[in-house]
């Protein structure tokens, strides 16, 4: 048997090892007040990690702990080194905070707690519903997704059709964070947004794992163009980063480390060309005429590309995770915006309990969209629960709901593909599924309904008889080695 937290524990050494280079740039490049809050805080984060990826089972908790350790205590002296760029309001806004030694203490002792909270719910939750995950040898080579390697061919003219359609929908300002798009018949925008921002991946996911096993060469170059096209045109570094995941995924599952150390660098290398096109679609009145070449020319043409320009993408994609800057430009603003629905609707993606005026582009940053353009910024969950209530009691059941949503999310879905749970490839697709959620907030809602109705539809085939029950997908054992 293979113990999956063990596998988790390499994250947490990842980690670690982060916040020790946090902890050396504040001993040497800030003062002593804000040092000794930083290893504070790095001595708090890596004592409730070494917890949360050893002794909690629940994936999705894992997952979600890994972003608030990234979103706050790998992204706090990012900020630092920035904080000169920092203003009131706008883009770089972050409240009245001027880092000053006493404002950050209050601000992160309050982090601190919530995210003790979620930690403690968590362990008790994940106790009642949640059993180790253990990777028996036998299901190592079980790969139930084999079944789909007969339609990898049309996966691949799928893959190959979306480079032209990203071109189409660059045109037509489809998906291209900022801009509004132009009208097209049958909700057609929506329908290819959310179709390259997550059918797309999922095709790129099913066309690598169902030939598991095996090197994959053309197909993950396939995958490799298609997500640089779309990340070019739509100048979305989210795109580029969400179309590459099913590559780094799949290179690190068959143990490729150095291809797929390689790949995350081509992969901020990607974001960082994909930033530099949005300023110059920003600045087009009509994107019907531009084309590839238009592109390729104005990259060539900027001087600022460099392994500087590099590094600055990698630091605005950790800081774009949600975290520091977010809660403190909550924290230290005149906004005291108590509304409970806020929580429902930004971090569990319910928005039928919405009935506020509340915008987190005016009554946190401080600012409107020009005419024309559309931005949808995000807070953290921390910043959504701290809005919420200032009563810690409706605190703590927020934080409940929100852990037994998780938690029983992953139980349902555990019921539903147990004859799976034993397999390394279904403890992937968990991790992925889980990512999905928490990069896009849209999806957030998708996430808790899906496994319900799979749940029914299990729930359907386990009332058929027998005969027809065992040729189905769910009730079936797995194959003996």
């Amino acid at each position: 048997m293979i113990l999956v937290n063990r596998a988790y524990s390499k994250i947490y050494y990842v980690l670690l090892a982060l916040s020790l280079l946090g902890c050396i740039y504040f001993l040497f490049f800030e003062g002593v007040g804000d040092a000794l809050i930083y290893v504070c805080m790095a001595i708090y984060f890596n004592a409730l990690g070494y917890f949360v990826f050893l002794k909690i089972n629940s994936i999705f908790i894992k997952f979600k702990f890994l972003f608030f350790y990234i979103g706050y205590l790998i992204s706090m002296p990012i900020v630092f080194i920035n904080k000169e760029q920092f203003t009131r309001n706008g883009w770089s806004g972050i409240g009245d905070y001027n880092f000053e030694l006493t404002k950050t203490f209050e601000a992160l002792l309050l982090v601190s707690l919530y995210i003790f909270i979620f930690v403690l719910v968590s362990f008790i939750v994940d106790r009642v519903l949640i059993k180790k995950y253990k990777i028996q040898e036998a299901q190592l080579s079980f790969n139930p997704l084999k079944a789909l390697r007969k339609y990898r061919y049309i996966f691949v003219v799928l893959l190959i059709f979306q480079l032209y359609l990203s071109y189409f929908m660059m045109q037509y300002k489809i998906g291209i964070v900022g801009l509004i798009p132009e009208e097209l018949p049958f909700r057609l925008v929506g329908a290819l947004y959310y179709y390259r921002y997550i059918v797309i991946p999922i095709i790129a996911g099913l066309l690598l794992f169902s030939n598991f096993g095996r090197k994959n060469n053309f197909f993950i170059f396939i995958i490799i163009l298609e997500a640089t096209l779309s990340g070019v045109f739509s100048a979305s570094k989210s795109v580029a980063i969400f179309h590459m995941i099913p590559v780094i995924a799949y290179l690190l599952t068959v143990n490729r480390n150095k291809l797929s150390i390689a790949m995350l660098f081509l992969t901020f290398a990607i974001t960082s060309i994909a930033s530099l096109v949005r300023n110059l679609l920003f600045y087009l009145d009509d994107l019907h005429s531009v084309t590839f070449t238009t592109l390729i020319d104005y990259f060539v043409s900027y001087e600022g590309f460099n392994f500087e320009y590099i590094f600055k993408m990698i630091s605005v994609i950790i800081t774009r995770i949600g975290g520091y800057q977010e809660f403190f430009a909550t924290y230290f603003n005149d906004l005291k915006h108590v509304d409970i629905n806020l929580f429902f609707e930004g971090v569990l993606g319910f928005n039928f309990f919405s009935n506020h005026n509340f915008n987190i582009m005016r009554d946190i940053y401080g600012f409107e969209a020009p005419e024309g353009y559309s931005f949808g910024i995000a807070i953290d969950p921390i910043s959504y629960l701290y809005l919420s209530s200032s009563n810690i009691l409706v605190v703590i059941l927020l934080i409940t709901i929100w852990v037994v949503l998780l938690i029983g999310t992953e139980k349902i879905l555990n019921i539903i593909f147990i004859k799976y749970i034993k397999n390394s490839l279904y403890i992937i697709i968990l991790n992925i599924y889980i990512l999905l959620a928490m990069v896009n907030p849209n999806i957030k809602v998708i996430f808790f309904n899906i496994p319900i109705y799979l749940f029914l539809l299990f729930l359907m085939i386990k009332c058929l008889p027998p005969y027809k029950r065992n040729n189905c997908f769910f009730p079936c054992n797995p194959p003996k080695n």
